[in-house]
């Protein structure tokens, strides 16, 4: 509001603030000219005193501003992740996500997951197997995904599936060629054993 602009409205002058005029004439007598001065001095100093106390409001809303900011919600948290770090990216933590393909295109990280027979544990296992194995993945990463705990990862997990995912043919060869390793050296200790007897 300007109150420059505002025409002079008539104040009502306390009891106590009204000056006597002297009825005898002789006496100190003021004119109506000293008397309207009076009264546009007065109405200049309570538009003063309205400018001052809007001007103390003015830096109350300011002070309001200058204060620290609410927590931040949820939304805004999750903003804050990110699917493909850059190199130049602090990583402070990895969550499983399990969301429709279409969604988790630009992650770095991901499987398809099909309708099939696979339990949410081993579902699990071969996707981190596949995660792990890949040759190009920073070691912070590697140590972020194997932190992780189980019961979080199989929580994100749905179950009766079937993986799809790069690499996963290569992971199952070389975890097949380790079982038949084993089974290997595992007949030729009993055949060493049944010849000692």
């Amino acid at each position: 509001m300007n109150l420059a602009q505002e025409e002079p409205k008539d104040i009502p002058v306390p009891a106590s603030e009204e000056k006597e005029i002297p009825q005898d004439d002789s006496e100190n007598v003021k004119s109506s000219n000293d008397v309207a001065e009076a009264e546009e001095m007065e109405i200049a100093k309570s538009k003063t005193e309205l400018e001052n106390e809007e001007a103390v409001d003015e830096t109350e809303v300011d002070k309001t501003q200058d204060e620290p900011a609410e927590p931040q919600t949820e939304a805004e948290d999750l903003k804050m992740l990110i699917s493909v770090p850059h190199p130049e990216d602090t990583i402070l933590f990895a969550v499983p996500v399990c969301a429709p393909y279409v969604t988790l295109q630009n992650y770095k990280f991901k499987s398809k997951l099909l309708p099939g027979t696979l339990k949410k544990g081993k579902a699990v296992k071969s996707v981190m197997s596949v995660f792990l194995s890949q040759k190009e993945l920073p070691e912070v990463e590697r140590k972020l995904m194997k932190n992780m705990g189980e019961t979080e990862l199989v929580n994100a997990m749905i179950g009766n599936v079937k993986i799809g995912a790069a690499g996963l043919l290569k992971v199952k060869q070389k975890e097949k060629q380790a079982k038949d390793q084993k089974k290997k050296e595992l007949r030729n200790q009993e055949k060493k054993n049944a010849e000692k007897k």
